[in-house]
């Protein structure tokens, strides 16, 4: 669908070099980037960090800051951006950055299986290039093994149960979150034909799951929600979602492309067929009001890369290129 850019932003003319293999890209687009009001805005938020006050997790945060530049391909000699990959590569786990912005009981959270201050680390490292720590490869190691425990699921209540009208994870039962998929996603030294095997597996079994309602872990007598974001609904046509889940519709597919798991035995039908469907994608899109969850990144949020949606070919740009992504990956990945 990439046929479909008009004159497209800066960072998305950038993408489409470095998806081609081209390392060079034009002052001017560079330039261009760091203009985005996305991207000059954590530049701000970057100027005033300093190792003692830098926020984690969340809004105006350090993960949102790295999210952002890896997104918009913001070089990672930039200052700003080298200035976020020293702060994470130089505090190791344990070190109270990793609790600003995180419950605080993160620790027993973590250790029960859940995503929190360790997986996000990994997943920001991972998202700028760098794979090679042993953190992040037990992460992903971690990611594979809550992504198999799918296949013992036939219902929810095999991993979940209820408890005064609130969902509540069992003892000892993986499940995987947003963190999870993300660190899959960007990663690539796990991929083999036998691992995407497992997980396109495990996909499908997600999808006869679905919909997954907001399911809690409980730690001592508190109920914590796991990052369960892209999580809960898996295989639905664009069209079919608000305007909220579109944007998560779009994510969740890139992710799942790029661990190439939207192949051939994959039964995320409405989603193949409306990958297809260019006429009903467009007019979908085209029919957003609330563009928040679009437009507004934050650790859960963000997909566009245009500077704004004021005219109807930008918001085009940021599902072609989206959608483009998505076909891109999926080809590329044992399609």
């Amino acid at each position: 669908m990439f046929n479909y850019l008009c004159n497209p932003s800066a960072a998305i003319r950038k993408r489409l070099s470095l998806l081609d293999g081209k390392n060079g890209v034009s002052e001017q687009d560079e330039s261009g980037i760091h203009k985005i009001k996305t991207v000059a805005e954590c530049f701000s938020i970057v100027d005033k960090m300093t190792f003692e006050n830098v926020l984690f997790h969340g809004y105006d945060s350090l993960e949102n800051c790295i999210k952002v530049f890896a997104e918009y391909a913001v070089d990672k000699k930039e200052e700003h951006y080298q200035k976020c990959l020293d702060i994470i590569e130089s505090k190791k786990d344990g070190d109270s950055l990793y609790k600003r912005g995180i419950t605080k009981n993160a620790e027993l959270f973590e250790g029960k299986g859940y995503s929190a201050s360790k997986a996000i680390r990994a997943s920001l490292l991972i998202c700028s290039g760098i794979e090679s720590e042993k953190e992040t490869k037990l992460a992903i190691q971690h990611s594979m093994e809550c992504f198999k425990a799918v296949l013992a699921y036939e219902r929810i209540e095999d991993y979940a149960y209820q408890k005064n009208g609130k969902w509540i994870y069992r003892d000892g039962k993986l499940f995987p979150d947003y963190y999870n998929l993300r660190i899959l996603a960007l990663s690539s030294e796990w991929k083999n034909e036998e691992t995407i095997r497992i997980l396109t597996e495990s996909v499908n079994r997600l999808a006869m799951l679905q919909p997954i309602p907001s399911i809690f872990v409980k730690v001592r007598s508190q109920l914590i929600a796991p990052g369960s974001y892209l999580m809960h609904d898996f295989d639905s046509s664009f069209s079919d979602n608000d305007d909220n889940k579109k944007a998560e519709w779009l994510i969740r597919n890139e992710y799942f492309s790029r661990m190439g798991v939207l192949n051939n035995k994959c039964n995320l039908r409405k989603v193949k067929e409306s990958i297809n469907d260019k006429k009903v994608l467009v007019e979908s899109m085209l029919s957003i009001k609330n563009n928040y969850a679009f437009t507004k990144w934050g650790a859960y949020s963000g997909v566009s890369l245009e500077d704004d949606w004021l005219k109807k070919e930008r918001r085009i740009n940021d599902l072609a290129f989206r959608i483009g992504l998505i076909s891109h990956y999926s080809n590329e990945n044992f399609a």
